[in-house]
């Protein structure tokens, strides 16, 4: 697509810009003290100085801090204002960042788009959103973030990193230019108008043309001692007849994509414009390119070239389209997922291997969202509770709690920038997300349980003397958890029981519907049982070991879950009661241990040894067969040799559905796989490596029933199950807890988690493997597997859910946070859990992955039964309303708090907030507070309240 067509008057706007990326170079202190200030200082004076040149800006992360600096500036300020306002400056998108597409979660990508605009607002007074987007860096673009643009207030919008073949077929068909439809859309209410950019990257010397080496004539920064591609030479009155020429080859080119003839050229790159030099040689050099070739319309076939904004594209295309065909475009559904490229080496490399990257992180972010969600909501009740009763004192209180809200948000939204939640910074960068994610996981905490008490408490004209400190953690209602370290996991704090009255915990659920949960907790006695506070009735509860190590149990803690009715949205208290043994009227659970040889008779991954393992010790265990876990809803069965799944029965159809669960790796030859792509070798093949002896541990109670399985200095997989007719019943709940910090074998290795069942998984329209993963959490996604394009091309971004299913039955694999995922065989998932890799894959990081942690990866897996009524596949895939309810169990759990053990306080033992549970299609996303209208930084008495409609699948048979 370099032919040259030219049609008369090729209209050309030239979008001066600079690329905020910190992640591979500083930390966001650093970043902005280095480069946001100078960048934006410059910006004003130069566009003040140069009234035709125009500039843009996207993520206000960045530009915040640079205005708070600006406090004593007022009439810096009012240029940025009046800037904004003659189009001179453009804030696109507007986001708190340049949000990653593939890993992040819709709640996420949302609130990092409110912060932003909330911030525009009421700091620089803005009285509309932005209404053009620029996503030119995330690594693929997803489908859900241009349908959570649409509805912020964007029309139109710019992607850049796209597979290479996509931009050959719609730069092929001049259809770089359509609609982005979303496919639950009948009503085409969520419309995005999009623009692709056709070449590789946003830098200068990929955006003027087909040819580099050309556009790089046309980079005029030059900076002594600075090193840089450019060729440019300054524009005279001499040479400007053959650089205009040679500079319309190429916009002649790009322009000739469209039908419409218009040409965008982005002028900028990473950390460009921060130093005023760069400003004069850019403006002026173009400058004199735009006079000369404006003035010669006979000798430039009528091409007028400025600078301009997004805003100033999209209305010029409009304008034509409207000429040409009515506005008539091309529409597109789905997703720009896996991003593909060939800038490198002429080689296709798809970047699937950030989709997993540093899943440590990955998870701490969903944590935070979990407790900043909980906060948000409960932080909201409080304050139109202390507006109803006029407690000034308690206000004021609140405000100041305002703080750790907001930080927590900035801290969270931050993360989500296309080199945070992806891990593709540098170590020292990741470490600076880390604490601050950390840290304000429990100033979250700590706001909950200020906002909890205050609610709880009777007479609410008082303020009591625990509210007065100036840190939320000080509060007589404490979270049950702590984070002793950033990089550490969160852990349960061991609660002690008083012999008099025992120890209260209040439990918040978020949701709008009623939901049955179970509730742990760590005593410091195992003799204890739960009782309901408001009417004094024992609760079933079970005493669980809690183990040191692999087989030592603990004398100091033991938890104890139970399972409990909470109303939608409310506050509920129990009581932990120590009790004489003798009256004790449950069972206690039964506890074995026992050792076994995972390769003993067979090793179907020792195909390349060409042996068999011999039997080298004889184990004795508690079963002479594979052993099973038993709810009023399934029966699951595993190994007894290697203590891993192996089916899943279904008591209330008679279905038994292999379901064998293995965990490998793949390995990737050198300066291959990086923290970006991921390329496993094409020679080894995939190994096993849970070694040879397991550990498992095995407990039965009345209501629960677990085993764990240890695979010493690798990975520990704990199944359990409930012995409840309720939601947690009907399911499999796994986590797995893996550290290959301290393996320096598994160096280059990429371990996976894979289940093969019997489902038939081919499609049979064109007999592709066919499987279902979310996008952004937000929705469902048809994926096909492409089996000429190797694994690397065939994983996609798996935020919180997969299934595979047949025209019996379905799978359905959920995860606590996002990870890259596959289906390489029929009826065959495989989902990707760490990587550690030691090179870099040359695409920016400069460097390996080799600062693994200690990381826990939650899953639910079911077996549903396909309803054999529901003959036709729907059109747009859907989880089961029994698969929302178990994720919202996983993604969003009851928070836990205990109290100081004094009971003397007038509180109230249980509160509503909704007189009746609300449709359980239903899941309250956010209810947050919004900012003053004239201060970003401090609360107003009003909230936004974010409302998700889910949809359900109407192919599963209900439960």
């Amino acid at each position: 697509y370099t032919k040259l067509h030219v049609l008369p008057y090729i209209q050309v706007i030239i979008v001066p810009h600079s690329h905020n990326d910190p992640g591979w170079l500083k930390t966001f202190e650093q970043y902005f003290y280095d480069q946001t200030a100078y960048i934006l200082n410059n910006m004003v004076d130069k566009l003040n100085q140069y009234p035709d040149m125009s500039f843009i800006w996207a993520e206000m992360s960045f530009m915040s801090r640079w205005w708070d600096s600006l406090k004593n500036r007022p009439e810096m300020r009012e240029s940025v204002r009046n800037l904004i306002k003659r189009g001179q400056l453009e804030i696109v998108t507007g986001g708190w960042v340049m949000t990653d597409e593939g890993a992040a979660h819709y709640y996420d990508m949302i609130d990092q788009l409110i912060e932003g605009h909330q911030f525009l607002r009421t700091s620089v007074g803005l009285t509309e959103s932005p209404i053009n987007g620029w996503s030119i860096d995330p690594f693929g673009h997803g489908m859900t973030f241009p349908y959570i643009l649409q509805k912020s207030g964007i029309s139109n919008t710019l992607i850049q990193r796209t597979h290479f073949g996509w931009k050959q077929e719609l730069a092929s068909k001049q259809m770089l230019n359509f609609i982005w439809k979303q496919s639950f859309d009948t009503k085409n209410m969520s419309d995005l108008f999009c623009q692709m950019s056709a070449f590789d990257l946003y830098s200068i010397k990929f955006t003027c043309g087909p040819n580099t080496d050309i556009c790089l004539q046309y980079d005029f920064r030059r900076i002594a001692g600075e090193s840089s591609e450019t060729t440019s030479i300054r524009i005279t009155h001499e040479n400007i007849k053959e650089r205009a020429g040679l500079m319309m080859s190429q916009y002649g080119r790009l322009a000739s994509l469209y039908k419409h003839n218009v040409a965008i050229v982005p002028l900028g790159d990473d950390f460009r414009f921060n130093i005023d030099t760069e400003w004069d040689q850019q403006y002026k050099n173009y400058k004199m390119l735009m006079d000369h070739i404006n003035s010669n319309p006979v000798l430039y076939n009528k091409t007028e070239i400025t600078f301009g904004t997004p805003n100033d594209y999209f209305t010029e295309v409009h304008q034509r389209m409207q000429k040409i065909n009515q506005n008539k475009y091309p529409t597109l559904f789905g997703d720009f997922m896996p991003y593909g490229d060939v800038y490198v080496d002429s080689k296709p490399h798809y970047w699937t291997g950030y989709y997993t990257t540093r899943p440590f992180w990955k998870s701490l972010s969903r944590e935070l969202q979990h407790y900043l969600r909980s906060a948000e909501i409960v932080y909201s009740l409080a304050r139109n509770l202390v507006r109803q009763t006029g407690n000034h004192r308690m206000s004021e209180r609140l405000d100041k709690d305002y703080q750790y809200l907001s930080s927590g948000r900035q801290n969270l939204a931050l993360f989500q920038h296309h080199d945070g939640i992806t891990g593709t910074s540098k170590e020292h960068v990741m470490e600076d997300y880390g604490k601050r994610m950390s840290r304000s996981i429990v100033d979250c905490l700590g706001l909950i349980s200020h906002s909890v008490q205050f609610l709880l408490m009777k007479d609410h004209s008082i303020t009591p003397l625990d509210m007065n400190a100036a840190h939320p953690l000080t509060a007589y209602l404490f979270p049950d958890l702590q984070r002793p370290n950033w990089d550490e996991l969160t852990q349960k704090v061991v609660l002690s029981v008083p012999s008099v009255d025992g120890r209260k915990i209040v439990v918040f659920n978020s949701h709008i519907q009623t939901r049955i949960e179970v509730i742990r907790v760590l005593v410091k006695t195992p003799v204890v049982r739960v009782l309901d506070a408001q009417n004094g009735n024992e609760i079933q509860s079970q005493v669980n070991p809690v183990f040191n190590t692999t087989a030592a149990i603990s004398t100091h803690a033991f938890e104890v879950e139970f399972l409990v009715s909470l109303p939608a949205l409310s506050l509920t208290t129990f009581v932990i009661q120590t009790f004489e043994y003798r009256h004790r009227t449950h069972h206690r659970p039964k506890v074995s241990l026992f050792l076994s040889d995972a390769k003993q008779d067979e090793d179907i991954f020792a195909l390349n040894e060409n042996k068999i393992h011999p039997k080298v010790f004889s184990f004795d265990t508690p079963f002479d067969k594979d052993y099973e876990l038993e709810t009023p809803y399934i029966r699951v069965g595993f190994d007894r040799r290697t203590g891993f799944l192996t089916h899943i029965y279904d008591k209330r159809s008679n279905y038994l559905q292999k379901t064998k669960l293995s965990f490998m790796a793949y390995k990737s030859a050198d300066f291959n796989s990086g923290a970006y792509l991921f390329r496993p070798s094409k020679f080894d093949p995939m190994q096993n490596i849970t070694e040879r002896f397991p550990v498992m541990r095995l407990i039965r109670g009345d209501l629960s029933s677990e085993l764990t399985v240890i695979y010493p200095n690798y990975i520990e997989v704990k199944f359990k199950v409930y012995n409840t007719y309720a939601s947690v019943g009907s399911a499999l709940q796994m986590h797995c807890k893996f550290d290959v910090s301290e393996r320096p074998d598994l160096v280059n290795w990429e371990l996976i988690m894979r289940l093969e069942t019997d489902i038939d998984s081919i499609d049979p329209k064109d007999g592709r493997k066919r499987f279902f993963v979310d996008s952004n959490g937000f929705q469902m996604m048809e994926r096909k597997y492409t089996d000429n394009l190797g694994i690397e091309g065939n994983y996609y971004p798996m935020t919180s859910a997969l299934y595979i299913e047949d025209n019996n039955s379905r799978l359905t694999l959920l995860s606590s946070h996002s990870r890259g995922a596959s289906s390489p065989f029929n009826g065959t998932v495989e989902v990707m859990l760490e990587r550690k890799l030691q090179f870099d894959d040359n695409r920016g990081l400069g460097g390996g992955i080799l600062d693994n942690k200690l990381t826990v990866s939650r899953f639910w897996i079911a077996i549903e039964r396909i309803d054999q009524n529901v003959s036709k596949e729907p059109i747009v895939p859907n989880l089961s309303q029994l698969m929302h309810s178990l994720l919202s169990t996983l993604l969003y759990e009851p928070i836990v708090l205990a109290s100081d053990g004094r009971e003397d306080r007038p509180i109230h033992t249980a509160l509503r907030f909704l007189s009746d549970p609300l449709d359980c299609n239903l899941f309250l996303v956010n209810m947050r507070t919004l900012p003053d209208a004239n201060d970003f930084n401090s609360p107003s008495f009003s909230s936004l309240l974010v409302v998700h409609n889910r949809d359900n699948s109407c192919r599963t048979r209900r439960q």
